[in-house]
């Protein structure tokens, strides 16, 4: 077994103030991720503890006491949060150093994207080595897992789209053989994948109009480029097949709200009555935690489907417009950052913090179906990793759609100017008292997605010549 050996380091260059420049924010997070997140065996961290200056992967003593995320395969919760989302890191990390060697032609923005691609052959190899090519686990433990979700492969697969055009010839045909055997693992599987302990096979494509409207787009993106490499018919036919269900691209909400509509249905659990923020809209709510950031899926899926499906432009333009506004409603804090825990009100579409003690004793009981305390209660916690996504997400809308997105452009400034280091947390408590002790830990995480989503924003807005400053 290859356990995480890394002894654990300090890394004082990360207490940067919101008053620093850009550039130098963003040039001390790029060194941080590409000279030091990355484990011995090649692949990238995805979450690492920071109390105070101490900065260093998860080890077992943190959890002491602790509440932890109980799964039947017993992964360590160390384990777990060190390479929870290695490869969507690595994939994000991969496309935002192509973006800047576009940009600037540093030799570095090469070097790390190296290093990325590395981690994320490596990851690739767990389980072709099995038999099972086209998989890309999150590798407890450095080793091959059961574990994925669609998430993982969004970064990815654009980050491969634009590697393959900088890399030598060779790294260019490991990803010619990549894409199409990851387009073939989702389709021959018909979209099935257990992530952690959920009951039955989910089916992240077909079970119903809110996943198709969620992970839709990720999908035909990955068989339009398996077709555009292989030239295969199949890939093509596959991609239209999903784009015939998506137009006109709704978002979940939206699919949500019709459904409320035309059947009286909206999810609001019961142990939820009492907690509305206007109980006589019970009828309309609709209880949310993490849909709001998942809206960056489909937005950043639209604008390459703009960018390289030149027929759906006019249509993606309003679709990107709608994915912006619906995500900016999640802004509800003064700080402006999002909360984890929210209320949607599917007729007005308004969202509203939603806050509730822990409502049974037994975790098993929780408003989500996890073992895990923090899933007990609602609070009002803000999410890091909402706000990285709604930042690029604003990015996207002003380059692609700037009629249909009013504000994005100003907003993601605003987003980088208050860049500090309390939002480069995986979770913020904002006054100390949001998180049970017993979840203490949770707010001393370094975000997954929050430097790594900065460096992809930044080089993005530079390569579009956007001012950000």
């Amino acid at each position: 077994m290859h356990h995480n050996t890394m002894s654990p380091t300090t890394h004082a260059m990360l207490g940067f103030a919101a008053d620093w420049q850009l550039s130098k924010k963003v040039e001390t997070l790029q060194t941080f991720l590409g000279e030091d997140f990355f484990h011995p065996s090649g692949i990238m961290y995805a979450m690492w503890h920071w109390a105070g200056d101490e900065l260093r992967p998860f080890v077992a003593r943190d959890f002491d006491g602790m509440s932890i995320f109980k799964v039947k395969a017993g992964t360590s919760n160390e384990a777990m949060q060190n390479h929870e989302n290695s490869p969507y890191v690595a994939g994000l990390f991969l496309w935002s150093q192509c973006l800047r060697y576009q940009v600037t032609k540093e030799e570095e923005a090469l070097r790390y994207a190296a290093k990325a691609f590395r981690s994320l052959d490596v990851n690739y190899r767990l389980a072709e080595h099995r038999g099972e090519p086209g998989f890309f686990c999150k590798p407890y433990n450095l080793e091959y897992s059961r574990e994925s979700s669609p998430d993982q492969y969004a970064p990815i697969l654009q980050g491969f789209w634009e590697y393959r055009q900088l890399g030598d010839d060779q790294t260019r045909a490991r990803i010619d053989q990549m894409l199409p055997a990851m387009s073939d693992w989702w389709r021959k599987r018909n979209y099935r994948l257990v992530y952690f302990d959920h009951k039955g096979e989910g089916n992240w494509l077909d079970d119903g109009p809110l996943a198709s409207a969620q992970y839709g787009p990720l999908f035909v993106v990955l068989h339009l480029m398996a077709h555009r490499i292989t030239g295969r018919e199949e890939y093509r036919v596959e991609a239209d097949r999903i784009l015939a269900r998506l137009i006109p691209f709704p978002w979940r909400h939206d699919v949500s709200r019709e459904r409320m509509l035309k059947q009286g249905i909206s999810y609001w659990p019961e142990r939820l009555h009492g907690y509305e923020y206007d109980v006589s809209r019970r009828k309309y709510l609709h209880f949310d935690w993490e849909n709001y950031a998942c809206i960056w899926f489909a937005a950043s899926a639209a604008a390459w489907l703009m960018e390289n499906e030149a027929s759906l432009k006019p249509m993606l333009q309003h679709a990107l417009g709608n994915y912006f506004r619906h995500m900016q409603q999640n802004v509800l804090a003064a700080d402006g950052l999002p909360f984890y825990w929210t209320q949607t009100d599917l007729e007005t579409g308004k969202c509203y913090p939603l806050v509730c003690p822990r409502i049974s004793t037994d975790r098993k009981d929780n408003l989500i179906p996890f073992d895990w305390n923090f899933l007990a209660y609602t609070s009002e916690i803000r999410w890091g990793d909402n706000t990285a996504r709604l930042l690029d997400t604003a990015l996207l809308a002003h380059h692609y759609a700037p009629g249909f997105s009013p504000g994005a452009l100003v907003l993601a400034k605003n987003m980088f100017a208050k860049l500090n280091r309390q939002r480069l947390l995986w979770l913020i408590d904002p006054d100390g008292r949001q998180l049970m002790t017993e979840d203490r830990w949770i707010g001393e995480t370094l975000s997954s997605e929050v430097p790594v989503f900065s460096l992809l924003s930044y080089w993005r807005a530079r390569r579009h010549n956007i001012p950000l400053e």
